[in-house]
């Protein structure tokens, strides 16, 4: 899956702020090297921070042994590394395999959609330079790419 490819993200809209009961783990497994996980860690660790209390969560780094011929979220986030990440990345730092667990106890940003699309924005990067042509600008779309190659999958 290319990062910000959700396949597996629940829905759990309410209008309602969510508490304790019947919320949500949100799991970002990601390849990166250990520089890179803490890095991302700490900026998932910052969102939390910065919504004051509207958004209460444990955040823990899972190291996982990889299966890429049994599983095929791992065999696609290793060949993403492989084609997009691997020859600019430093050979004497290996990549890893590892899940980011966001536990959620509290949400009142609003949906659960919302607060995995803020944490899924934490590992995409945009381009800060406007295209050259007007015509572009004008229908400019910025996906973004992954910062590090990612799946998101949530469960209640």
């Amino acid at each position: 899956m290319r990062g910000g490819e959700n396949a597996n993200q629940s829905q759990f809209d309410s209008s309602e702020p969510c508490t304790n009961e019947g919320m949500p783990t949100i799991d970002f497994r990601i390849i990166s090297s250990a520089e890179q996980r803490e890095t991302i860690a700490q900026d998932f660790h910052a969102l939390v921070n910065a919504t004051e209390g509207a958004v209460i969560a444990e955040i823990a780094v899972v190291d996982i042994t990889p299966s890429p011929t049994s599983n095929p979220i791992d065999a696609e986030l290793a060949r993403m590394w492989d084609e997009d990440f691997g020859a600019s990345a430093d050979p004497n730092t290996p990549a890893e395999f590892a899940t980011i667990r966001v536990k959620v106890t509290h949400n009142a940003l609003g949906s659960l959609s919302h607060l995995t699309m803020h944490f899924a924005e934490l590992l995409t990067i945009r381009d800060e330079k406007p295209p050259a042509e007007p015509l572009l600008r004008q229908v400019q779309d910025d996906a973004g790419r992954p910062r590090v190659p990612w799946h998101v999958d949530v469960r209640p």
